[in-house]
């Protein structure tokens, strides 16, 4: 533009993508010329990650939250200690942090008291799981 000064913009990525992310700025001037800065690199390596509270789980209720995920459709199973599935929904992750909250429940009773290995799937086939505890 028509500054002759320094000027400082401030800018924060409300989603950054895992790994290396590219960034320029571009001005335009009131006289309608326009420039861009130079490639600024900034690495985002928090790892991705997922907490489950309560735990344990006294009400069937539950909140997750999943941590620097990419946004899209996960499958959530629960399994009891035997290995049989006796939970699953899908989740939608709009976001890469958010908190869905469940009500974990098979048909329309609650679980028994008992462990449990709850596994989050990615559509690229990641997994994540924790060990539950529900206790009445």
């Amino acid at each position: 533009g028509n500054t002759t000064y320094d000027t400082t913009f401030t800018w924060t990525d409300p989603a950054p993508r895992p790994g290396t992310n590219f960034y320029r700025i571009r001005t335009l001037g009131q006289n309608g010329s326009s420039s861009v800065s130079n490639t600024a690199k900034a690495n985002w390596n928090d790892r991705a990650s997922m907490q489950v509270f309560p735990n344990p789980i006294s009400d069937g209720r539950i909140r997750i939250l999943l941590q620097n995920q990419q946004t899209g459709n996960y499958r959530l199973t629960m399994r009891n200690t035997a290995g049989q599935q006796v939970f699953k929904t899908d989740l939608m992750q709009t976001a890469p942090n958010q908190v869905h909250a469940l009500q974990i429940e098979n048909g329309q009773s609650m679980l028994p008291t008992g462990i449990y290995i709850m596994t989050i799937e990615q559509a690229n086939g990641i997994l994540n799981s924790v060990r539950l505890w529900i206790n009445r």
